[in-house]
């Protein structure tokens, strides 16, 4: 991914009827083999890598691979005819991202085909459910700190075990996937919570994990059932990144 800009988008969907038979089209346009779909005009040489739901079908976040010195305005204007305005497509670069090295548009295309066959994809390799939440930064200088100490917690750790227990995350509460966001755009955080996890115990963790350092959108659940290329996310992926990250801070 190196040689590459990716973009992150988050999809605010705005008739749920034409989302869902915008997805079909997409399906029927990408049967056959890998290079038969890639090559397909509705990509135009850009490569989705990830794609995630809430479960109530109102949000979906992607992330893109697009050619080295791609504009956000590029971007957008491919995005929005490539959804063609049913949805609000807010996009912002991606500045780093940890968890996401294995992320690749092969398996995307797979499981876009596995739901169109089957009606849902590979399951998340995980224990847990996945649940996500956009962090808006408010204060940058409370955000640095946080982010420093953070970080710093998580020197000498080894697994995802570890860098739960040094960030104080509630038992079985494992990050998974973070990108980093430019201009000012934030974060997005995807984590591996215990299946009776509710959606207030989400919210007051990551309010407390926070703090006053930013202003955090709906938290939300992942809709397993059509969340493409969720199955090469885990959290020791994710703590492989970290950790090596921690190291240099």
């Amino acid at each position: 991914m190196t040689d590459s800009t990716l973009f992150f988008v988050h999809h605010q969907v705005r008739d749920k009827d034409a989302w869902a038979k915008l997805f079909e089209t997409i399906i029927e346009e990408n049967q056959g083999s890998y290079e038969e779909a890639a090559a397909k005009p509705i990509w135009k040489g850009n490569k989705c890598l990830l794609s995630f739901s809430s479960v109530d079908g109102s949000r979906t976040f992607c992330i893109w691979q697009c050619e080295p010195g791609t504009s956000l305005s590029d971007f957008q204007a491919f995005i929005d005819d490539f959804n063609d305005c049913t949805a609000k497509n807010t996009p912002a670069k991606i500045v780093s991202m940890r968890g996401g090295e294995n992320l690749n548009f092969e398996t995307l295309i797979h499981d876009l085909q596995k739901l169109g066959k089957d009606g849902h994809v590979h399951p998340y390799a995980g224990e847990g459910d996945l649940w996500f939440t956009r962090v808006n930064i408010q204060d940058k200088a409370k955000w640095d700190q946080l982010f420093t100490e953070k970080f710093t917690a998580m020197k000498g750790k080894s697994s995802a075990t570890g860098i739960s227990e040094a960030l104080r995350l509630p038992h079985g509460v494992k990050n998974v996937l973070a990108i980093d966001l430019g201009d000012g755009e934030g974060k997005l955080t995807l984590a591996e919570v215990p299946k009776d996890f509710t959606e207030e115990d989400f919210q007051r963790m990551v309010d407390n994990f926070t703090g006053e350092a930013s202003k955090n959108d709906p938290i939300g659940k992942v809709n397993p059932v059509n969340a493409l290329n969720s199955r090469l996310l885990h959290p020791d992926l994710y703590a492989q990144d970290a950790i090596a990250f921690a190291e240099t801070i």
